[in-house]
């Protein structure tokens, strides 16, 4: 309190007169105590406050007053923003929120009234508030109406304020500004020869490299270390250990991400930062809950979701809710998952979470899928790509994209589901992140089944089952064992599907997770099936063989029947090399004697082979056959 007398009064005599002044206009009630403030504040009555405003512009001295206030702003902010994200962030962060009305004034006089240097200085150090209490559109727009106007020289406060800018847009999405204000920011820094500019520009440069390049931003975040440590910059240090987990996050690599997780939680826990300390606990959340650790995950993802309540913090406290929401999915949970999920998404720009947007969409897609409503998935999912593709964060894009293409499978838009994952497996290689990679293998594969190709669908699911089998993830494991079972169903190894689908089954029964209700109903027919073809004895024998396979022997033995799997009798799987080569002919119009000569086979050879594929494909002519082969064989 004694410190504000300084914007009423420049020496000790003055400051203990308006102690004096203060004490008696609060006991006749024309000031009030500001208890947001805790007790560390007051204001007057708002007719009151009008009244001498307009005194004070009579007086002359407004003027010298307004430039009190605005030194006595820059130096709080100053002050304060070192420990904004340490360990004060709840008491510094409260007390700022408080004064945002008056920090935002202090800015617009500074702007107004020329003093460039101070509106800098004011604007760099809110950056941080700005984005942890989820200003981010209003710190973007201050720092906008600065940075637009040209500098007559080179200065460290420029450089840092576009640093600030930078570090806003990339967290509220504007990669416009990220992508001009971080050079500008670093380019200045070097001109300046500024440190503390340095290690932040290269900070907000190593995040946007790691979210689209993630494999050349290491040394970027490596020399941000570097330089925060040489500065005493812990806030840049933090952040940039940070990003070497984000690192990890964009690429699916958990199993690498190890040793910077262990890095961030023992500084975080040493600096009392209860901001980073959220980050460590929400993605260790959302990795275990990848590998089917579901209560060790939820732990982590609500202690990450209550620190960062406890400060305000929206973007991260966001992304912990939409991955927890997500294990709430995979245990059935759909009903509370999907009233949350839209109630997030609806205010999630407005309160900076707008880095969830890709997880929440992801998440009322599957729920939707599983409701059987798959044009509703189509129609939430479709707008997000269609207007993300282009320019945002390829994780971001491919996240939710990975299920639209699923939901499009299911309703015969097989063209276009086809067309989206070819477009998304180029992005997703940009960032190599392997989990998705095999996300979208499965799909394929699915795909390629449901058009008939069984020997593409085989390739492509045992591709992805192998992949997460190396990185762990039971969960995904069992959905493509599912998958897996369905093929040796098509191909007519009936006992192989039966112990695939209670390997599958006692997986989830294990991690306490269901599959989407649509898929457990064609899993359900299709075991009935296969009950009434190898009887009711057999089958309780294969299933109990299966359930008994842990994840591991489950997928040896998939992989294992595959190669003793015997063709099936029918259906495009059936065919020989050879009778696929002469669909091949047929379709490219050749006759039977062109087909023979081509081969340098008999003539009537080539017609015993028609009759066969015929048989298999259940065709009665070769214009239908060729038909059929442009349409389902590989091209």
């Amino acid at each position: 309190m004694y410190k504000r007398q300084g914007l009423a009064g420049d020496d000790i005599a003055d400051r203990y007169a308006v102690l004096d002044v203060l004490t008696r206009l609060v006991d006749k009630s024309m000031v009030q105590v500001d208890h947001a403030t805790n007790g560390q504040g007051y204001r007057f009555l708002d007719t009151v406050r009008q009244y001498l405003l307009q005194r004070l512009a009579e007086s002359g001295e407004a003027e010298a007053v307004r430039v009190r206030h605005l030194s006595y702003f820059v130096a709080l902010a100053e002050r304060s923003a070192p420990g904004v994200a340490l360990r004060d962030s709840a008491a510094l962060l409260a007390m700022l929120e408080s004064q945002h009305a008056n920090l935002e004034s202090a800015l617009e006089f500074a702007i107004g009234s020329n003093h460039r240097e101070c509106a800098l200085r004011l604007a760099t150090a809110m950056a941080l508030f700005w984005e942890l209490r989820g200003h981010l559109g209003r710190g973007g727009r201050w720092l906008a109406r600065l940075l637009d106007k040209p500098e007559t020289a080179p200065s460290v406060h420029r450089a840092r304020a576009c640093w600030a800018a930078a570090h806003l847009g990339l967290y509220a999405g504007d990669l416009e500004t990220m992508s001009a204000r971080a050079p500008e920011a670093l380019e200045l820094a070097e001109l300046v020869d500024d440190d503390w500019a340095r290690a932040r520009a290269l900070n907000t440069l190593g995040f946007a490299t790691a979210v689209t390049t993630p494999h050349e931003a290491r040394p970027l975040l490596d020399r941000s270390i570097e330089l925060g440590s040489a500065s005493g910059d812990q806030w840049a240090v933090l952040s940039s250990h940070k990003m070497l987990t984000v690192l990890c996050w964009v690429t699916g690599d958990d199993i690498a991400a190890a040793d910077d997780m262990e890095t961030l939680r023992v500084l975080s826990t040493r600096l009392e930062a209860d901001y980073f300390l959220a980050w460590y606990h929400g993605l260790l959340g959302l990795f275990l809950a990848r590998r089917g650790d579901l209560v060790e995950a939820r732990s982590h993802l609500q202690r990450a979701i209550e620190l960062c309540d406890g400060i305000g913090e929206p973007i991260t406290g966001s992304m912990a809710r939409a991955w927890l929401w997500a294990v709430d999915i995979a245990q059935g949970e759909y009903d509370a998952s999907e009233s949350e999920c839209t109630a997030l998404l609806q205010r999630s720009h407005a309160t900076g979470g707008g880095l969830a947007v890709a997880d929440l969409l992801a998440n009322l897609g599957q729920i939707a899928i599983g409701r059987g409503d798959n044009q509703a998935a189509i129609g939430l999912l479709a707008p997000n790509y269609a207007t993300t593709r282009e320019h945002g964060i390829p994780y971001f894009v491919v996240l939710p994209a990975i299920v639209e293409a699923s939901a499009r499978r299911r309703v015969g838009e097989h063209a276009g589901a086809g067309s989206l994952l070819d477009d998304i497996a180029g992005l997703t290689a940009g960032f190599d992140n392997q989990w998705m990679l095999a996300r979208i293998e499965l799909e394929r594969g699915l795909l390629a089944q449901e058009s008939g190709d069984l020997e593409a669908a085989a390739r492509h699911v045992h591709g992805a089952l192998a992949s997460f089998a190396r990185m762990g993830h039971r969960p995904d494991a069992a959905a493509t064992l599912d998958a897996v079972a369905s093929l040796a169903q098509r191909a007519e190894s009936d006992a192989e599907a039966v112990r695939c689908f209670a390997a599958a089954a006692a997986l989830r029964n294990i991690l306490g997770i269901v599959p989407l209700p649509t898929d457990a109903a064609v899993a359900h027919a299709t075991c009935g099936q296969l009950r009434a073809s190898v009887g009711d004895d057999a089958f309780a024998t294969y299933w109990a063989e299966g359930s008994a396979l842990s994840m591991e022997e489950a997928i040896e033995y998939a992989s294992r029947a595959r190669g003793e799997r015997k063709r099936p009798s029918s259906g495009w799987a059936s065919l020989t090399p050879t009778e696929l080569r002469v669909v091949e002919l047929v379709a490219e119009g050749l006759t039977n004697p062109q087909i023979a000569a081509k081969m340098f086979v008999a003539r009537g050879t080539v017609k015993v082979h028609l009759g066969h594929i015929f048989t298999k494909l259940d065709v009665t002519s070769r214009s239908e056959l060729a038909a059929q082969a442009a349409r389902r064989m590989p091209t």
